[in-house]
This record gives C-alpha cells, structure tokens and sequence, in this order.
C-alpha cells in the first residue's frame, strides 16, 4: 500500500482540472482508485478503511486538500509504482470528465455502496466485495454466453 501523502501529491499534481479538484472530489478519487484497485489486483493503493453513511463516504483518516498556493511545490519523489499511478491515473481520468452530478452518480454506484444492507455506516471490506464482484461479473458473463450460444443453436466449448 502506498503513503496517502504521496497518493494525495500525485493527484494535486496531475489533476488535469486544478479548479474543480475540492476536497470532497479528492476523497471519491482516493475511493475510486482503492476500488479499482481492489477489483484489478487484489488490494487497495490505500490503507484507507472505507464506510458509507448519512454524510456520504467516509474514511478512517482525514483527509486534507494541500492549500492552492502549495500546488506547485508538491511534484517531489513520489514512493508510487507504475501500477499505482494506472490506478491513480483512471480514478482521476474518471472524475476529470464528468461534471459533479456525474462524477458522484459513478462513485454511489460502485459495488460496495450499493450493496449496503443497512442505513447504518459501516465499514466495508473492498478487497472482499472485490471479489465478491468479480465472481458476480464472471457468473453473469457465463450466463449470457450461455443465452448468446443458444439462441443461435452454437455450443462453444
């Protein structure tokens, strides 16, 4: 798991639209990329405890927007892979492109929140519900492979 500070630098520093990037947007980044990364290498980039509750996502640390005037100070060493800077790079391509409305529709639909059994915050496991989603997707995938082959009277082993 990488450093959340050197997580929070990399994507100050890169954020393609420096305007937009509040501290509520850098949090569902941060949560994107850990879900991402949950889901396409079995753990998160963070150490970060996700929750969802009346005030929306919530992480177990806090987390701080560095002050504008300090944006240009922040592209030092960065302790970050290759692989996390891919997973950094999608969440933030992901937010870049859409407006507000959007970007939080992406974020509440994501597996993990919307599998919430409770109106109560609680903490979930990303790497679990990773898991659970991929075997979700791969069920799903057979099933219409299964439609798609039979509609057609073609059995495809």
């Amino acid at each position: 798991m990488s450093d959340l500070k050197s997580i929070i630098k990399y994507i100050v520093s890169r954020y393609p639209k420096k305007t937009k990037l509040s501290k509520i947007r850098l949090i569902k980044i941060i949560y994107l990329a850990d879900w991402r990364s949950a889901i396409v290498r079995g753990k998160q980039i963070t150490s970060i405890k996700w929750k969802f509750g009346d005030c929306g996502l919530e992480p177990d640390v806090n987390i701080e927007l560095p002050e504008k005037k300090d944006f240009g100070f922040l592209v030092e060493h960065l302790s970050l892979s290759q692989e996390d800077k891919e997973v950094l790079d999608h969440a933030m391509k992901t937010s870049a492109e859409k407006n507000w409305a959007e970007f939080v529709s992406i974020v509440y639909s994501t597996y993990p929140i919307l599998n919430q059994n409770s109106s109560e915050a609680k903490e979930f496991d990303l790497i679990q519900l990773a898991n659970l989603y991929k075997d979700m997707k791969n069920e799903q995938m057979q099933r219409d492979k299964t439609l798609f082959d039979t509609d057609f009277g073609i059995r495809l082993e």
